[in-house]
């Protein structure tokens, strides 16, 4: 672990910021699998106490990134092409039943919501800002998911949604056609919008057959690689 270097903490919760910057150091295989996470060594690395490491660890032992062993510390899962594939075939079948319910019940007041989203994702795209576009392209399923109205079905998505933000962060990045992802969004807006549960369907399948052949493109074949952003956290609980 002494060739990681964790890069710099920007203005949010430290155990967020920590688990992100880790997740993704992860998806690169930066952090091969099997590593062993020791958490002194982590809180000298980024200049902050073991707090907020170990919460950080545990959001990613959460998210089956990392595997926590009693006595014996936190240890690297890794992130494998089958893995990207099970992750896929999940939100397939989430959200395919998502949207067709928002299809049948959706208002002006939700196709305004899903709007204002596609459209900072637009902005974010002629900015050339693929971190936002990650987070803007999350925040849209998960508002689909809220408008469907069945909780359930945003507990069982949720758990993944900051390795998908992770992992979109990194594919937009490499993509020669950041706005071919907003207009895959706006078409699904649209459907959504005439209430067609069909066309909303296969717009989402698309869009997610598309976003998962870009995620093993860009990550499965970028792996590994060297991380040596420059380290700006200060010490804190």
């Amino acid at each position: 672990m002494d060739d990681f270097d964790p890069g710099a903490l920007r203005r949010q919760p430290l155990s967020e910021d920590i688990a992100t910057l880790l997740r993704r150091a992860i998806i690169l295989a930066e952090l091969p699998a099997e590593l062993r996470l020791e958490e002194q060594a982590l809180a000298d690395k980024f200049g902050v106490s073991r707090a907020p490491v170990r919460r950080a660890l545990a959001q990613l032992e959460y998210e089956g990134l990392v595997r926590i062993e009693p006595w014996r510390g936190a240890f690297v899962v890794g992130l494998t092409e089958g893995e990207i594939q099970e992750l896929y075939e999940c939100r397939i079948l989430i959200e395919t039943f998502a949207v067709r319910r928002v299809a049948e019940q959706i208002d002006a007041a939700g196709v305004t919501q899903l709007q204002a989203l596609v459209d900072q994702m637009s902005e974010a795209a002629l900015t050339n800002q693929p971190d936002l576009i990650a987070t803007l392209d999350t925040q849209f399923h998960r508002t689909i998911l809220t408008l469907a109205g069945n909780r359930r079905l945003l507990v069982s998505w949720e758990p993944h949604a900051g390795l998908l933000t992770s992992i979109l962060g990194i594919t937009n990045a490499n993509r020669q056609d950041a706005h071919q992802g907003v207009v895959f969004h706006q078409e699904l807006v649209q459907a959504l919008a005439q209430h067609d549960a069909s066309a909303a369907e296969r717009s989402l399948q698309v869009q997610l057959q598309v976003g998962k052949e870009l995620m093993i493109k860009f990550t499965m074949g970028r792996r590994p690689m060297s991380f040596t952003p420059a380290i700006t956290g200060s010490k804190s609980p």
